[in-house]
């Protein structure tokens, strides 16, 4: 029960933050959050790595 509530708080946080970079960020971002929608999780998350600072 408690992990089906994570994720579906994760999930809305995830919407958040879509909405924020798609107000802030280039097409780059805004072609990973195609991808995303594709579960293209894989690429997205090499993208990521390669965009961000490690912080995990």
């Amino acid at each position: 029960m408690i992990k089906k509530m994570e994720k579906k708080k994760e999930k809305k946080n995830e919407k958040k933050e879509k909405k924020k970079i798609l107000t802030t960020e280039s097409p780059q971002t805004w072609s990973c959050l195609k991808a995303m929608e594709q579960k293209e999780k894989k690429i997205i998350i090499i993208i990521m790595k390669r965009l961000l600072p490690k912080n995990s």
